[in-house]
């Protein structure tokens, strides 16, 4: 009978040679998954009919503007209407969510008109009508999704609002969303719902309409030739966008003097008042608030309080601007927008 001979253990080389040979193949395994961040998820695949209508709705200033913005730009209307405002949203559909059958009936309305193309529409607040959808096969729902802080910020630059109570507003309007969709959503919900992400779609606005895109099942020619065109569509912080979107419509001042500034402020929609702050180099903020009536708030600030006895104020070190905003009336002691030329001439 041979002798058995008894296994030899492994060197410590051969042991780091097994080693990395391990490694390097669970590398080449990992390899083949995607962990890349698309930005859109595919929450409810719907009844998997042909989709002819985009639905765009969020939060307001959540970014749905920019979505539905590269949508007309990729040629899906976005209204029966020959042209919408920068906001891009169409009051006839406003007005329909809010009942089953008038909404039904202006889908119908918007795909004839189609002939047989895609078409969109856009409400942010669409989301709070889910159930209304609910039998309508041939939609996808594409719900924007941003950061809460830019939200808010955005809301407490534009409509004046405390950047706390912004901020919560914001979340909660996240959180309502979500709410509503899983309330909303079973297995006889018809439409598509996507959420999209609206900075991925900064970042790579290319790839996140041709995402979208093939969500909805569209032939690869469209999906190509649309993404392409949509992507022209998303910049940042577009003017028309902006000055549309904002509250504050127009400022001026009419006088800028070492003891008085005097000026207007003039808003879009009405509201109770509006909130100063004025500031000088290495000083407190001060705070005044001025009622606003017919849409104009007439302002008078008297700087002779902060006037040291025998020294006046060095208007240079001074500042003031509409509180939670980046509105300055004045800074660096000079206007910033003047009422009259007479002025631009003094504090320039």
């Amino acid at each position: 009978m041979r002798p058995m001979l008894r296994p030899q253990p492994l060197s410590q080389k051969s042991l780091r040679t097994d080693r990395l040979l391990s490694v390097q193949a669970a590398m080449r395994v990992k390899s083949n998954f995607n962990f890349a961040n698309s930005g859109i998820y595919l929450y409810h695949e719907g009844s998997n009919e042909s989709i002819n209508m985009l639905c765009v709705c969020g939060i307001a200033r959540g970014g749905t503007t920019a979505v539905a913005a590269g949508l007309e730009q990729a040629g899906i209307p976005l209204s029966l209407k020959k042209k919408l405002t920068s906001v891009k949203e169409d009051l006839d559909f406003h007005s329909s969510v809010e009942s089953e059958v008038c909404l039904k009936n202006y889908i119908e309305k918007r795909v004839i008109a189609a002939k047989g193309k895609v078409a969109g529409c856009k409400y942010p607040g669409a989301y709070n009508f889910l159930s209304n959808f609910a039998k309508i096969s041939n939609i996808a729902l594409i719900i924007v999704l941003r950061d809460p802080l830019a939200v808010a910020m955005r809301n407490a630059s534009s409509m004046l609002v405390p950047m706390d109570s912004s901020l919560d507003s914001a979340i909660n309007s996240y959180k309502q969303i979500i709410n509503n969709v899983k309330s909303s959503v079973n297995t006889s919900f018809l439409p598509k719902i996507i959420f999209l992400s609206y900075e991925k779609l900064l970042t790579s606005p290319q790839e996140t309409f041709q995402n979208l895109y093939e969500l909805c099942n569209f032939d690869q020619k469209f999906v190509q030739e649309a993404s392409l065109k949509s992507s022209a569509a998303v910049t940042l912080n577009p003017t028309s966008y902006l000055i549309e979107s904002n509250i504050i419509q127009d400022y001026c001042i009419d006088l800028l003097s070492e003891t008085t500034i005097k000026g207007s402020i003039y808003t879009t929609i009405s509201i109770p008042h509006i909130t100063l702050d004025l500031k000088f180099n290495h000083s407190p903020i001060y705070s005044y608030d001025f009622n606003v009536n017919d849409c104009a708030a007439i302002f008078s600030i008297d700087l002779s309080e902060f006037t040291s006895p025998g020294k006046p104020n060095d208007i240079q070190d001074l500042s003031l601007r509409i509180q939670n905003t980046e509105h300055f009336l004045v800074k660096d002691g000079k206007a910033c927008r003047a009422c009259n030329k007479q002025l631009d001439q003094d504090v320039s």
